[in-house]
Order: structure tokens, then sequence, then C-alpha cells
């Protein structure tokens, strides 16, 4: 095992995949489950939180989705070739960031 100083850390690829604000406040989720509302975050706020912990962010490494259970009509409308609503924000970010080696 390798110490390192304060500040330091060794380069890295983070994977992350995360449900955003716009499926966490859904009505499914929060009648089904107990979660903190406030914490969440919207696909941009979470790309700035991994660039300032140091993270690179290649805009090619992210992808944004609209997963149709975040929808209010659980995708009914998309499913029956109705025009579905469309939203501006995502439900859900996957992303890989990569942290240079060498000092934060």
């Amino acid at each position: 095992m390798v110490l390192l100083p304060p500040g330091t850390r060794r380069g890295g690829t983070l994977l992350l995949a995360e449900s955003c604000r716009r499926f966490i406040h859904s009505l499914a989720v929060r009648a089904l489950f107990s979660h903190p509302m406030e914490v969440q975050r919207s696909p941009d706020e979470y790309i700035e939180l991994v660039r300032k912990a140091g993270f690179r962010v290649d805009d090619a490494a992210v992808l944004t989705r609209d997963q149709f259970w975040s929808r209010p009509d659980f995708g009914l409308l998309e499913w029956l070739d109705r025009p579905s609503p469309r939203y501006t924000e995502a439900s859900q970010l996957v992303l890989i960031a990569s942290k240079p080696l060498g000092p934060v």
C-alpha cells in the first residue's frame, strides 16, 4: 500500500449512472420510496460536480436518457403511438470520466 501526501490522487476512471431530479421527483418514486428530495441534482449539476472533483468529462462520454418509467403516464402515450410530452431535463445520466495522474 502506497500512502500519498494530502491533496494528491492517482488517476482513474469513473463510471456513473444516476437517476436525476426529474425521476426522483416523479409521483411513482415519491409514492413508493423515501428519498431526500432536496439533495437530488439535474444532469448538468452532476456533470459539474464530477468536474469539480477533478475529473475530465468529455461530452462524447455523456449520455442522458428519458426513461419511460419516469414519465407521468409511464410511457403509455408513446406505446399507443401518440405524441408524448418532451421534457427539457433528462431523468437519467450515464457518463465516463477520467482523472489525470498526479496532484488534483
